[in-house]
């Protein structure tokens, strides 16, 4: 009987545990997990994303960053741009199906740092003293849309690759560092700075330049100067007739003509002299235009029967103006044929003696046209002009 026992508790022995290693062999089951791998570079992230450990097939994947939905569809890759470089970032991607929740995972990566370029900064002083600075394009691995061009603390320049070299502001003498920076977005991607000296230039020495004019008739001025002996070669002038610009090049001849002057107005002509931009002379002049003289005629006698006929010729002008010195009236007889000018005489001077009113002209009517000039004149300076003409007679 004890040996019956025996054998009985022996075979429950053996099916309890063949029982306890058949539960502990069955495998353990797996959660569905999101597997997650990336594709990272300087400014973006690349997110590759699948659910494994799971019969269901997701239909919509859900990734965040930092806590901010950033993408929310049904691809396995999802290309995150406009990040920072050498930054890190914590993603979290979402597995869903019909609105359940499967997985979610997070994972943190970083994007990579942007190598900073060295920049070739150089400066030149020039010959009127102002300062530019030159430096060669950023090489990186981003082309840089933005420079910067700092003196210490202060921005001179910020914007484009220049195609001219930057032209600093006025400098204080001294000691100088200069600072370019490459830009690319919001990513700082080049620097080179360059020191120089700015040292205060020497005083040029404005020399005189003597100015006269001349006075015409047909109300125009020749602006004629010298320069004193010492004065460098200018290669540019500047005139200015009452503050604007009447002529701003070059001369062979030290003469400017200016036209369509207002009669009577007074004017103020200065020039200015440059050598490579610098200004090495000036000098000034100073004239009224002459005021403008009236003309008529008058019959005062007509004979039939010779070619003797007389007019009266008659001058006015403003009394209040200085009187002159000297007239001189002039004649210019012109034939034309169909109001095509055929002949043109020499002027024939009239009258030069003291200032008159009137003066007879003893005429031939015929196919010419008389224009008659008056010309006042006070201690040899033109001050008055006037002209008229005489239509022929032979119509009337």
């Amino acid at each position: 009987m004890k040996q019956f026992g025996l054998i009985f508790l022996s075979m429950l022995t053996f099916l309890f545990t063949s029982l306890a290693t058949t539960y502990a062999e069955k495998p353990t089951k797996q959660e569905p997990i999101v597997q997650i791998s990336s594709t990272n570079d300087y400014k973006q992230i690349t997110l590759h994303y699948s659910l494994i450990n799971s019969r269901k097939i997701p239909d919509l994947y859900v990734i965040k960053r930092d806590g901010k939905t950033i993408y929310e569809g049904s691809t396995q890759t999802y290309t995150d741009t406009n990040l920072h470089s050498d930054t890190d970032y914590s993603y979290t991607v979402e597995a869903w199906f019909r609105d359940t929740l499967l997985a979610a995972t997070s994972y943190n990566t970083s994007t990579y740092l942007i190598p900073v370029s060295s920049l070739s900064v150089s400066t030149t002083t020039l010959q009127d003293n102002t300062v530019q600075v030159y430096w060669n394009p950023a090489n990186s691995v981003f082309s840089a849309d933005r420079y910067q061009v700092w003196i210490g603390m202060e921005l001179l320049y910020e914007g484009n690759y220049p195609e001219q070299p930057i032209t600093l502001p006025s400098l204080a003498p001294g000691n100088y560092t200069v600072q370019v920076k490459a830009w690319y977005q919001d990513e700082y991607i080049g620097m080179g700075s360059q020191e120089f000296q700015f040292q205060q230039p020497e005083p040029i020495s404005i020399a005189s330049i003597q100015a006269t004019s001349t006075l015409n008739t047909d109300f125009s001025a020749d602006i004629n100067f010298q320069l004193e002996d010492s004065v460098a070669n200018p290669d540019h002038y500047i005139v200015y007739l009452n503050g604007n610009i009447v002529f701003n090049g070059t001369l062979e001849e030290l003469s400017v003509h200016i036209q369509n002057l207002n009669p009577s107005q007074q004017y103020t002509v200065k020039i200015e002299a440059y050598s490579q931009m610098n200004l090495i002379a000036e000098g000034s002049c100073s004239f009224t235009a002459p005021h403008l003289i009236e003309g008529s005629y008058e019959l005062i006698y007509w004979n039939p029967d010779t070619s003797d006929h007389e007019l009266n010729l008659l001058f006015t002008f403003d009394q209040n103006l200085q009187a002159p010195d000297q007239m001189v009236i002039t004649k210019k007889s012109m034939f034309y044929n169909n109001n095509q000018l055929e002949e043109s005489l020499n002027e024939v001077v009239l009258y030069n003696g003291a200032p008159i009113k009137s003066l007879v002209e003893h005429f031939n009517p015929g196919e010419a046209t008389n224009y008659y000039y008056i010309a006042n004149y006070k201690n040899g300076v033109l001050v008055g002009v006037g002209y008229f003409k005489i239509p022929n007679f032979i119509y009337y």
